[in-house]
């Protein structure tokens, strides 16, 4: 048995569920994760870890050197994903995640600035 840190979302919503873990050979809960929050848990290699929420779920397969469970939620499209890592690749996967939420933001921006855009050309061409 080797202790794993679930790290929780870290994307803020109107509400924020908690994340139920579950271990696929005993299907009893191992813990719960809030956003910004982590757990430690006991799992074995090829133990098959399975993170649901209110609306969303998915499942990870542990590795041989998986230390670190990271959770995500898509502003897109909402799935929940799980990325394993181990010691040696933890600060590159923290940039990775929290990377994916500022792309997220930034691509929000943009989006309501060209919405502007198209506003303010429609009023000066209907003049």
């Amino acid at each position: 048995m080797a202790k794993i840190t679930i790290h929780g979302y870290s994307e803020s919503f109107l509400i924020n569920w908690s994340v139920n873990v579950y271990n696929s050979k005993s299907s009893v809960l191992l813990g719960k994760v809030s956003c910004n929050s982590s757990i430690s848990i006991d799992a074995e290699e090829g133990d098959t870890l399975y993170f649901k929420s209110k609306f969303r779920k998915t499942s990870l397969v542990v590795a041989k050197d998986v230390t670190d469970v990271f959770l995500q939620i898509d502003r897109f499209n909402g799935a929940l994903n799980a990325f394993g890592t181990n010691k040696e690749n933890l600060l590159m996967t923290k940039q990775f995640v929290d990377g994916k939420s500022s792309h997220a933001k930034l691509k929000v921006y943009l989006l309501f600035l060209i919405i502007i855009l198209i506003i303010l050309l429609l009023v000066l061409f209907s003049k």
